[in-house]
């Protein structure tokens, strides 16, 4: 949930965060669970994932199911059919985990589907997917890398309980950074919606110290059923990395964006420029701080003397320079883990706005309360603001969104477990919106599952 974009870290995605997850604690000895069984982050600072506690140890390849069914009450879901206050879920899950090694060659696919079906007749059937596929391929002098993220949510994905405590151990520090995926962090009226992310990475060893990095990435936030507004951006970065010892690394790079709108008639160019520094402590700490100037150059229709746009004329507005600023950080202690993220940048404004200045932090406090028992915090909050002014409205457009969870998940028999998870989502504005059936500037949600999980041992394959 804490990676959620929308991710997630998206981290992020609406699945809960790793060691809250119920469907983690069926599983077989997870490899991260003991730092020296995790080999050293070798993942570029300037590249487009957040740096990790370490990678498995692990060489051989494997595949591993999930399933399971979980009950859900929600005081608020969304819909805009009248719920009478409060409607319940039922829903069922299924997935599969893989991770496939060989010489050269590194490859990670993680899937979960989901479907849900309220408990009366107002609620209706939703559909939860999620996708998750890396590829690394090495080689000597460099390597070249391959990420895909796609999820078809009913609902905003940023702090989102729709899959009811279902994830994947191996999935966690996957998820590509904020910036390179669509923002989901406004709370939207319930209705199906696909986000998608494809970036490549390339990174060029210089010397045994020294790197060029190179990612291009295409993002899109495609709406179904409830008329918002769709966005598509197409990002370059490039970046040099120098290791000033063994574990503090330092990075300068650039990264242009091109953010656009099909059924609006506006276009956002970004330009940023940042200075990066990481520190890795193989399986006790991964933090990463990346900070500079963003300029954004916005292109509106020109109004006319009647309030219409001229629809052949557009000017070109500046907004900005804003401070873009990007961290994460990772921290273990005994058998509790912390995690903290903070991203701000100019986003698409989630569907909301045509485009946003956005704050964003998440964090997580993931702790092995007893051999058999897992517990978790999570914790987030968004605030959006529009670029600008649209007439007559006094002010641009502003959203906080609010999010805090509670996840208790306990071994059942050997590959199976049961979790309990709370969720409360609070959301205010400074004019009125409406969410499903309830209109006003402030918006309060509450949600409690119970569930059962099952995971069997990794299977190998040959």
């Amino acid at each position: 949930m804490a990676r959620s974009q929308e991710q997630s870290n998206d981290k992020t995605n609406p699945v809960v965060s790793d060691s809250s997850s119920s469907a983690k604690q069926g599983s077989a000895k997870d490899t991260n669970e003991d730092p020296e069984q995790l080999t050293e982050d070798t993942r570029a600072l300037a590249g487009a994932q957040d740096l990790s506690l370490g990678t498995s140890a692990m060489t051989r390849s494997f595949w591993q199911p999930l399933v399971g069914l979980a009950f859900t009450a929600d005081t608020n879901p969304l819909i805009l059919r009248n719920s009478n206050g409060l409607v319940t879920w039922t829903s069922a899950f299924a997935g599969i985990d893989m991770h496939r090694i060989s010489r050269g060659s590194d490859f990670t696919l993680n899937f979960l589907g989901s479907g849900l079906t309220a408990n009366n007749s107002h609620g209706g059937r939703s559909l939860v997917q999620e996708l998750e596929l890396n590829e690394k391929l090495m080689w000597p002098r460099g390597t070249v890398s391959f990420f895909e993220q796609a999820t078809y949510l009913p609902e905003s994905a940023f702090g989102s309980a729709v899959s009811a405590g279902a994830s994947f151990p191996d999935a966690q520090g996957q998820s590509l950074q904020p910036v390179l995926t669509p923002n989901q962090s406004i709370l939207t009226t319930r209705g199906q919606r696909i986000s998608q992310s494809f970036a490549t990475e390339v990174d060029k060893f210089l010397t045994p110290r020294s790197s060029l990095t190179f990612v291009g990435s295409y993002s899109l936030l495609h709406f179904f059923d409830n008329g918002m507004l769709n966005s598509g951006q197409a990002s370059f970065q490039a970046g040099y990395n120098y290791q000033l010892t063994s574990k503090d690394t330092i990075a300068l790079l650039y990264r242009f964006s091109a953010l656009r709108f099909p059924n609006f008639d506006e276009s956002i160019n970004g330009h940023i420029a940042q200075i990066a520094f990481g520190r890795r402590v193989t399986g006790r700490l991964a933090f990463r701080l990346a900070v500079g100037p963003e300029f954004t150059f916005l292109s509106l229709p020109v109004s006319t003397g009647t309030g219409t746009a001229t629809g052949s004329t557009n000017t070109i507005a500046s907004a900005g320079p804003y401070w873009a600023l990007d961290a994460s950080t990772t921290y273990r202690r005994q058998h509790t883990e912390f995690e903290l993220t903070y991203d701000r940048s100019v986003f698409g404004g989630s569907g909301v706005i045509a485009g946003a200045v956005t704050n964003q932090v998440s964090g997580s406090i993931n702790s092995h309360v007893t051999t058999n028992l897992r517990g978790a915090f999570v914790l987030g909050y968004a605030g959006n603001r529009g670029l600008y002014v649209t007439p007559p409205a006094p002010a641009p457009p502003s959203y906080n969104y609010w999010f805090s969870g509670l996840n208790f998940s306990r071994a059942w028999g050997r590959w199976s477990n049961v979790f309990l998870n709370y969720q409360a989502q609070v959301q205010d504005s400074n004019s009125s919106f409406c969410l499903g059936t309830t209109c006003g500037k402030s918006f309060v949600r509450h949600a409690i599952s119970i569930g059962l999980g099952w995971r069997p041992r990794p299977i190998s394959l040959q």
